[in-house]
């Protein structure tokens, strides 16, 4: 049986404050893994803006040399 968005939705408002308490204590418990995951997320985000601005800025493709390789 298939459940509908409605009974997924009031499942998950019935189930929150649990799941976030689970979270807070998984989060004390593996605290350097987690924010090692975060920082590692946030550098790759940062690696990829940077790649689309040099790539949507026509002007610089003039100073190609002056910009290192961002790899995908």
């Amino acid at each position: 049986m298939t459940q509908s968005h409605v009974s997924r939705r009031d499942r998950y408002a019935r189930h929150r404050d649990e799941a976030c308490a689970i979270m807070r204590r998984y989060y004390a418990a593996h605290r350097d893994e987690c924010g090692l995951t975060i920082r590692k997320r946030s550098e790759y985000i940062r690696r990829k803006v940077r790649a689309i601005e040099l790539n949507d800025d026509p002007e610089s493709l003039f100073y190609v040399e002056n910009f290192e390789e961002v790899e995908e």
